[in-house]
């Protein structure tokens, strides 16, 4: 199957964001919950790219992975997760969360995260639409397992 080995990535970043969440929400000392939040995001931080470098094989667009894109794909998520990591290690105490560098960060991430699951979503169902019957169902369950933890964070992110 093209881009298993996105989709496999995909799936191994989701389980680390949701085992570390667990690990998360245990009682623990500082350093336990902010290892713990450190894999989390790095978890979080590699998903988006992983859906949609999966999409673009899986619908045989790999020749849109030229170089920028694929330094984008790397680097945004790379310095989120770098600011992220000296935002909380670098401060005894770390500034509250509605800092206005800490929300530009965020906003900053999670418009890259939409962009990319749903613009992967949108080369999933093209797919679907354009495939013969047969294979729709097929495609509309990658839809499901892609946008569930898309819509599950956005879910956590807004309330």
């Amino acid at each position: 199957m093209p881009g298993v080995e996105f989709f496999a990535l995909y799936m191994i970043a989701a389980s680390v964001w949701a085992a570390s969440s667990f690990v998360y929400s245990l009682p623990g000392s500082r350093s336990t919950l902010l290892g713990a939040e450190v894999v989390q995001f790095a978890g979080i931080f590699a998903m988006p790219a992983a859906w949609f470098v999966f999409t673009l094989k899986y619908t045989g667009r790999e020749r849109w992975l030229v170089s920028p894109v694929r330094f984008f794909l790397i680097a945004v998520p790379a310095l989120g997760l770098l600011f992220w990591i000296l935002h909380h290690f670098a401060r005894a105490v770390p500034p509250p969360a509605g800092a206005p560098w800490v929300s530009g960060m965020d906003w900053t991430f999670n418009v890259y995260a939409s962009v990319l699951i749903l613009g992967g979503a949108l080369l999933i169902l093209q797919e679907a639409i354009q495939s013969p019957r047969i294979y729709r169902s097929q495609y509309l369950i990658l839809l499901t397992g892609g946008l569930a933890p898309w819509i599950l964070g956005c879910l956590l992110y807004t309330s």
